[in-house]
């Protein structure tokens, strides 16, 4: 159970519990945003984060994507993997 599911239970209750169900739900937002800022400060700036990063792909596509990427596991690594498109694909089915 969540926290705002436990404070609705109590909302019926304590109606003044209302604007501590709002300020939580607006921290909750934050820390998405702020996740969402993280992971793009870590992959515009691999150097500062020692974070992995895409170093290179091909230029022969199929359907827009790289047959290809080049993945560097931390910025100064002497070292790189590559990873292929294959026939295989996932997401939502429309």
């Amino acid at each position: 159970m969540s926290a705002i599911e436990i404070i609705d239970s109590l909302i019926l209750q304590h109606p003044e519990l209302q604007a501590v169900k709002d300020h939580i739900s607006s921290l909750e937002q934050q820390l998405l945003a702020f996740a969402r800022v993280r992971t793009a400060l870590k992959a515009a700036k691999p150097e500062a984060f020692s974070h992995w990063f895409v170093c290179g792909a091909s230029e022969a596509t199929d359907e827009g994507l790289p047959k290809y990427i080049e993945v560097c596991p931390q910025y100064g690594a002497d070292i790189w993997v590559r990873y292929a498109k294959t026939n295989l694909s996932g997401g939502l089915e429309w």
